[in-house]
């Protein structure tokens, strides 16, 4: 478990990612200290195999794309999330790319914020 002893101050986290990082969310947000994953413009294709048993269980997720992704298909994500367990949500940017928290850094914060008030990581 690459996660392993690895968080010192918390027991539970959240985990994020972009691109290939937003993969990275979704490989460890099956991790047992990981309480919710958000994949920023997540490369779920990758998942496309067995993307139902990938895709971590009882866990709140939240799936971001930008509604002008030219690397990875918002479409494709949204595949892919429909193939997750609830909780879980997902939010399209409009006006942005591929880089959308570099590109509207706001909004993408701001649902973020929204994401987490919703699902609380619980502080000990």
């Amino acid at each position: 478990n690459p996660l392993s002893g690895a968080v010192k101050a918390r027991a539970e986290i959240a985990i994020t990612g972009h691109s290939a990082g937003g993969r990275t969310a979704i490989t460890y947000g099956a991790d047992s200290n990981v309480i919710t994953y958000i994949p920023l413009a997540g490369a779920a294709a990758a998942f496309r195999d067995q993307p139902a048993a990938t895709a971590p269980k009882g866990k709140a997720s939240l799936y971001v794309a930008g509604a002008n992704d030219g690397v990875v298909s918002t479409a494709g994500i949204r595949s892919f999330y429909e193939t997750v367990p609830a909780p879980k949500r997902f939010v399209t940017i409009d006006g942005v790319g591929h880089l959308l928290h570099i590109e509207r850094p706001k909004p993408v914060a701001q649902v973020i914020a929204n994401f987490l008030c919703r699902h609380p990581i619980p502080y000990k």
